[in-house]
């Protein structure tokens, strides 16, 4: 029997961007249809390590949506998000023992709608696994490549509902070959693209060389000819101004002519960067 590799990598802030977007996403949609105004945000709480196990609360419920990801609440705020929905006051009925069975029912339907919105978003990543189901008793994830842990929070920053997936999701959400995510425009350039395009650069055209004595340097007259080391048909380079020392940078070659009273040079050739 074999065994598919995984393609392991570190987590990191960019994984926990990904995470809270994709399942804020997940969230608004559930919140829409509940919710006469968003009751709760999806807040990125903290990384977990590889092996380390997340602790829930003794009197919470947990839910499982997938192989590795999994929401608690506790008894409490789940009354208080029903009464939410219902529009119903905060305290109506604080306490699981005197909720009617109607709130009860609401409860559930919160939870199985948000289970739904959450597996919708992570259907890629849920293909081939058992799905989601409810667990009876509080339950700690075991996370053998890390994972990480959201919050939903109301306002006031009072946190409803937790939300912990493992690191394979998250891989999904952010794949290797996938580029870093940024806040501007994929068609606008980037700060540095055009501090670079920016930048003005210094060009000279080399027409040709020759060499003389010493001599022939010292007697050198105006209406003298001077041939140079090039057939007037060759081609010249084009090259980056450069002290002196550096190494020749060629970026084209050219012929020479004249244009508009302007000695001028016409492209023949483009050198590509691996061969400057």
């Amino acid at each position: 029997m074999s065994t598919v590799p995984i393609r392991w990598r570190p987590l990191g802030g960019r994984d926990l961007v990904a995470g809270e977007v994709l399942f804020a996403k997940a969230v608004a949609s559930w919140q829409e249809a509940w919710f006469c105004e968003p009751a709760l945000k999806v807040e990125a709480a903290a990384l977990l390590e590889p092996l380390e196990s997340f602790a829930a609360k003794e009197q919470e419920s947990a839910w499982t949506c997938g192989p590795d990801v999994w929401l608690f609440a506790e008894p409490r705020q789940l009354t208080r998000m029903a009464n939410r929905a219902l529009d119903l006051p905060t305290r109506f009925a604080p306490v699981l023992e005197s909720r009617p069975a109607l709130l009860a029912n609401v409860e559930t339907r919160l939870v199985d709608e948000l289970l739904d919105a959450l597996r919708r978003a992570l259907l890629p990543a849920l293909k081939g696994t058992d799905g989601m189901h409810a667990c009876k008793t509080p339950m700690s994830p075991h996370l053998p490549y890390g994972g990480a842990h959201f919050r939903l929070v109301t306002p006031k920053g009072d946190t409803v509902l937790a939300l912990v997936c493992g690191a394979q999701t998250l891989w999904s959400c952010l794949p290797l070959n996938q580029r870093q995510p940024t806040t501007s425009p994929a068609h606008l350039p980037s700060n540095r693209t055009s501090a670079v395009e920016d930048t003005r650069v210094s060009l000279r055209a080399m027409l040709g060389q020759c060499e003389l004595t010493v001599a022939q340097l010292a007697t050198l007259a105006v209406g003298d000819v001077i041939r140079l080391d090039r057939a007037i048909t060759e081609t010249v380079a084009l090259e980056l101004a450069r002290s002196v020392g550096a190494p020749r940078t060629v970026v084209a070659t050219a012929t020479p002519g004249q244009r508009a009273g302007k000695l001028s040079i016409q492209l023949t050739s483009i050198t590509g960067p691996d061969t400057l």
